[in-house]
């Protein structure tokens, strides 16, 4: 479903904050993702195969949303290599506090603007210090950059826990949404095993879930990671685990947003951040 065309530079840090990638053909979003991958430590990666070994025919071609952002095939794959490369920009400039100060407040600043659409498509540092205005989504931006300055003075972003929480952070919209080829069951057997009985729900192109409609992703999210961490099959040790939770529980930022929990520490602000700021721009085109 395409909606627009026009060229993308992705030349420096800014262009993070651009819709497309130079190459957006589902070949690139998925090297992308495995870039990411291959980023983390051993037993990161290794379980992040064993898992996705299972869910990816279901993860590579799922929608991100019935409406609002990424409601598409492959959306959900490609969100999470979005979020993904938006946190990752973050962490590199995480060692150093001035570097990192900068880096969120060019982000701030850009959402500012009061013509930011336009100025995703020509963002440069310099550019994004013109013409600011508070709004609604700078404002939230603002307040979550310094909160991760706050907390990263005493406790790193760890790139494991960042990438691996992303990867998993939206898992549970495999089973909110439906479409059609849903009624195998397959997928239900990931979550619930083989003695599940198949809800009776026909779907469209795209459909809400019986589940996704009395849990949402983020419950049935909590519900496949809590799952794997008591089969026990992987190299991750427990609090790894239990930071993927809190990631998932936690990266919708407020209760009346859809989370249980609301961040603590400074990768559920960068993931929340990343995620949240990936879908503004993303239901803007």
């Amino acid at each position: 479903m395409c909606s627009a065309i026009k060229p993308a530079d992705y030349n420096d840090d800014t262009a993070l904050l651009q819709r497309q990638m130079p190459d957006d053909t589902p070949q690139a979003i998925v090297d992308e993702f495995f870039f990411y991958i291959s980023l983390l430590s051993k037993p990161f990666q290794n379980t992040t195969f064993y898992l996705l070994d299972d869910l990816w025919a279901d993860f590579s071609l799922r929608y991100g949303a019935k409406g609002h952002h990424h409601n598409y095939r492959m959306g959900l794959l490609q969100h999470t290599t979005e979020v993904m490369r938006i946190a990752y920009h973050i962490h590199q400039h995480a060692e150093n506090p001035t570097s990192l100060a900068t880096y969120l407040n060019i982000i701030t600043r850009t959402f500012q603007s009061l013509d930011w659409k336009k100025m995703l498509t020509d963002l440069t540092p310099q550019t994004a210090y013109k013409k600011t205005a508070p709004n609604e989504t700078s404002n939230h931006i603002a307040e979550l950059s310094q909160r991760i300055l706050t907390t990263s003075i005493t406790e790193p972003l760890s790139l494991d826990t960042l990438l691996f929480g992303i990867i998993f952070h939206d898992i549970g919209k495999i089973i909110e949404y439906s479409s059609v080829g849903d009624e195998s069951g397959d997928k239900y057997k990931r979550w619930f095993g083989d003695n599940f009985e198949v809800p009776h729900h026909r779907a469209g192109a795209i459909d809400m879930d019986v589940l996704g409609k009395r849990f949402g992703h983020i419950q049935l999210g909590v519900m496949y990671i809590s799952r794997q961490m008591y089969q026990n099959n992987t190299e991750l040790s427990l609090n790894d685990w239990l930071d993927t939770l809190a990631v998932i529980q936690s990266h919708h930022y407020k209760p009346e947003w859809g989370s249980p929990v609301v961040p603590r520490t400074t990768v559920e602000f960068v993931v929340h951040l990343a995620d949240f700021i990936d879908a503004r721009i993303a239901s803007e085109f």
